[in-house]
């Protein structure tokens, strides 16, 4: 697989490029923020300050649900650091 080491699929100059492992291209992607993580993932239904509301809430699963308009597992995976993980 070929990696971009300055985190631009533009720059295809070839001191830019490296081959690599897919393992590699991840890393590579999250050092350089282009990783969709979060808000920025395209399934993305809730923003960092409604995770950082929902697991500091005592609201129960089925509200903070329909606060947020998002399923119940939804809100739970999120409190459950099962989503959302690269939140501390």
């Amino acid at each position: 697989m070929c990696r971009h080491l300055d985190g631009d699929p533009q720059n295809n100059r070839v001191e830019n490029l490296r081959w690599g492992t897919p393992r590699e291209n991840y890393d590579d992607r999250r050092r350089h923020g282009n990783d969709p993580v979060g808000e920025r993932h395209s399934m993305a239904r809730l923003t960092e300050r409604a995770v950082r509301a929902i697991r500091t809430s005592d609201m129960t699963n089925a509200e903070l649900a329909a606060r947020y308009r998002v399923s119940p597992s939804t809100v739970s995976m999120a409190r459950r650091r099962r989503s959302w993980r690269h939140m501390p």
